[in-house]
């Protein structure tokens, strides 16, 4: 991470930041005996269908169902831009901030399988990747005089 701040005249601070962040060794789930796509249709669309592959079954054969590893071998990668004013003047502060960014991984997470033939090939934009965030808010203390309070207390 890197930042720069510059103080804008007596009540205003802007802040440009980059941060970057990258992950290695990441959990992810491989199916370890994939169905083939062609020899799936060749067999017939009966055979086909989500979850049903099973006489098209490479690695292992038919014998064996769906097989499924837990592989530490995703990675990931972020990048943002940050932008943020503050303003604080006679009672009134003012905080807005935005930021331009970039996910990129394997799998968001451990119920998101990768392509069992290619890692690699599953590598894309994450589930939560947020492009574009402003967000802004103020607060104003009113100039009233402070009224004086009573405490009151209860049986």
């Amino acid at each position: 991470m890197a930042s720069v701040e510059r103080q804008l005249g007596a009540g205003t601070l802007a802040t440009v930041s980059y941060v970057g962040t990258a992950s290695h060794h990441l959990l992810v789930l491989e199916e370890a005996n994939p169905a083939n796509p062609a020899l799936c249709l060749s067999l017939g669309s009966a055979v086909c269908g989500p979850f049903n592959e099973q006489a098209a079954r490479t690695v292992f054969g038919p014998a064996f169902g769906s097989v499924v590893l837990q592989r530490t071998i995703a990675n990931a990668s972020y990048n943002a831009f940050e932008a943020a004013l503050n303003h604080r003047t006679h009672g009134l502060d003012v905080l807005a901030s935005y930021t331009y960014a970039k996910s990129i991984d394997q799998s968001a997470g451990l119920p998101e399988a990768v392509n069992p033939v290619n890692p690699s090939l599953s590598r894309g934009l994450s589930a939560f990747d947020l492009r574009h965030n402003f967000v802004a808010s103020f607060h104003y203390a009113f100039p009233f005089a402070a009224s004086k309070t009573r405490s009151t207390q209860w049986p």
